[in-house]
């Protein structure tokens, strides 16, 4: 009898989700967070998210 196994257990880095699609992990930082979702995802710092903002904004 053959069963499935979850492909998410030990995949993902620190902090990271894990989604699984066609029996594959796949792994991405959540929202509010960066990195490679393979080692580890670091939470934004607010002056990173602040430079973002400010060179995404072109009509202020």
């Amino acid at each position: 009898m053959c069963s499935c196994r979850n492909p998410c257990v030990n995949q993902c880095g620190v902090n990271a989700n894990c989604n699984p699609r066609r029996h594959i992990a796949v792994c991405t930082c959540p929202a509010g967070y960066n990195g490679d979702a393979l080692i580890q995802c670091y939470p934004v710092r607010s002056t990173e998210v602040t430079r973002y903002q400010a060179l995404t904004c072109t009509v202020c």
